[in-house]
């Protein structure tokens, strides 16, 4: 009997151990892409929940990290504004990725671990602040970013 029960407790604690963490989005603006179609981009290959933020809406964001404050959290383009506000609310800054923010006569956290900042052409897709490019993760643009990025966050 104490066996079967230290067998059932270990399986236990390694599923928990093993449970992918949950992953809260943040997108960006919505004129060209719709938010559901930046998730649907960022979600193809990856396994983990996605939690979707529009890059508006940084309270239920706030909330969420509130919550789940292991969880992973990324924020693509515009969303990337908001990474100053979200750096003290995660357990840890390792957790937070950028994707191409708009970074044009604005900073960024050094809080922010350089390799978890993905860079495009410009400021406008956050050369000036990012540890990684495109180039880097064989992006051939933004969009493609999301889809490439997800790929090294899960």
């Amino acid at each position: 009997m104490y066996i079967f029960l230290g067998l059932l407790t270990g399986a236990l604690v390694i599923s928990l151990i093993k449970r992918k963490k949950k992953i809260l989005f943040m997108g960006g603006l919505e004129n060209t892409m719709s938010l559901k179609e930046q998730y649907n981009l960022f979600t193809k290959n990856i396994n983990n929940e996605v939690i979707p933020h529009s890059y508006k809406d940084i309270d239920k964001l706030k909330n969420n990290i509130n919550k789940s404050p292991n969880s992973k959290v990324v924020l693509f383009s515009a969303g990337g504004k908001n990474a100053n506000e979200v750096v003290n609310l995660v357990n840890n800054p390792n957790q937070i990725y950028i994707i191409e923010p708009y970074t044009c006569n604005r900073t960024i956290t050094q809080k922010i671990p350089k390799k978890n900042i993905l860079g495009g052409s410009d400021c406008k897709t956050g050369n000036n602040v990012a540890g990684i490019f495109r180039a880097d993760i064989g992006s051939k643009g933004h969009f493609d970013s999301l889809e490439k990025m997800a790929k090294l966050i899960k």
